[in-house]
C-alpha cells in the first residue's frame, strides 16, 4: 500500500533541471558556443549499432524548447547502450538547424500529427525498449535508467509511465503548487490498477518495441495516441507506474494556466476527476 504525505521535496525540481531553464526561448545564435559544444559532445554518446534502449523525441516547431531538452539528455546518466533521435514533424522554424548543428539523428515525418510522428519513431527505433519523450519537456539525469528499469528486469512488464510535474523559471514553488501536484498524483494512483493507460502520456512513457509492433503501433482515438497504445499493450502484460523522483518529466505550467490561475485550475480538475471517481475503479470497456 502506498501512503501519500506532502513531502515538499518531491515536487521541487533538482538543480539539474533549473540549470536548463536559462536556455528556454533563447535564440539559437545567442546560445554560447561552449554550451553548444557541451551538448554536442554529450549527445555523441547516443550511438552504436546495437542499442538496448531507443529514446524517441518528436518535434514540430520547437526551436524555443528543444535545445534545453536535448541538453538534459546530453547530461543524462547512461547505464545501457542507448540511441536517441528526433522525429521532425515538418518543422518550419529553426528546429532543423538546431538538430543539424548538434549532430542529432533526425527521422523526417512530414504528415502532421502526433500519431504519424510517433509511428515514424517506432518504425525507426532499434532498441528492444522504446522511451517516448517530448521536445518541450525537461528530463532529470536518471530518467532513462529509472523509466526503463521495470522493462529491463521483468518479462511481465510491457510498458512504464511516470508523472508529469512542473518547473518554474523563477524557481518559486508555493504550497498551492505542491498540493495541486499531489492531487494529480493521488488521481493517478487511484486509476492505475484498473485503467493504467490513462497515466501513459507520450512525454514520459516506455514500452517494449516488439509488443508495440504486435498490437499495431500508435493509433488515433479518444484516448490519445499514447493512451490508445497503452490500452492495447495492457492486454499483453503489466504497465508499471514508476514513482521515483528521477523518473519525473518536467513541463511548463502553460497547460495548467489554460484554465486560469492555479486555484481555478485546481478546482476545475478536482471537479472533473471527482465526477469520474467511481469509473476509475472498473476496467474501461472496449471502444
Amino acid at each position: 500500500m502506498i501512503i501519500i504525505y506532502p513531502n515538499m521535496d518531491r515536487y521541487s525540481p533538482p538543480a539539474a533541471i533549473h540549470s536548463l531553464t536559462p536556455w528556454l526561448h533563447q535564440a539559437w545564435q545567442e546560445v554560447p558556443p561552449g554550451i553548444k559544444e557541451e551538448a554536442k559532445a554529450g549527445l555523441k554518446r547516443y550511438g552504436g549499432n546495437d542499442p538496448l534502449i531507443s529514446v524517441v523525441m518528436i518535434a514540430r516547431n520547437e526551436a524555443e524548447h528543444i535545445f534545453p531538452a536535448l541538453l538534459g539528455f546530453a547530461r543524462m546518466d547512461l547505464s545501457h547502450a542507448t540511441e536517441l533521435f528526433v522525429v521532425d514533424n515538418g518543422s518550419t522554424d529553426a528546429t532543423p538547424a538546431i538538430l543539424k548543428d548538434l549532430g542529432v539523428k533526425v527521422v523526417q515525418e512530414d504528415t502532421p500529427g502526433w500519431t504519424p510522428a510517433r509511428n515514424a519513431g517506432l518504425g525507426a527505433a532499434r532498441g528492444d525498449i522504446v522511451l517516448s519523450a517530448d521536445s518541450d519537456n525537461l528530463y532529470p539525469s536518471q530518467w532513462i535508467n529509472q523509466l526503463s528499469e521495470p522493462l529491463r528486469t521483468s518479462g511481465k512488464t510491457v510498458a512504464t509511465c511516470s508523472e508529469y510535474c512542473f518547473y518554474k523559471i523563477d524557481q518559486r514553488y508555493p504550497l498551492s503548487l505542491h498540493l495541486y501536484q499531489y492531487l494529480r498524483y493521488f488521481n493517478n494512483l487511484l486509476r492505475h490498477p484498473k485503467r493504467p493507460h490513462l497515466n501513459c502520456l507520450g512525454g514520459s512513457m516506455g514500452f517494449k518495441r516488439a509488443a508495440a509492433l504486435e498490437v499495431g503501433g500508435y493509433m488515433a482515438s479518444g484516448r490519445g495516441e499514447d493512451g490508445e497504445l497503452a490500452y492495447r499493450l495492457a492486454r499483453l502484460g503489466r504497465i508499471v507506474y514508476v514513482h521515483q523522483k528521477g523518473a519525473l518529466s518536467y513541463a511548463s505550467l502553460r497547460s495548467v494556466f489554460k484554465d486560469g490561475d492555479l486555484t481555478k485550475a485546481f478546482w476545475e480538475r478536482f471537479k472533473k476527476h471527482m465526477a469520474r471517481l467511481f469509473t476509475y475503479l472498473t476496467p474501461q470497456k472496449n471502444g
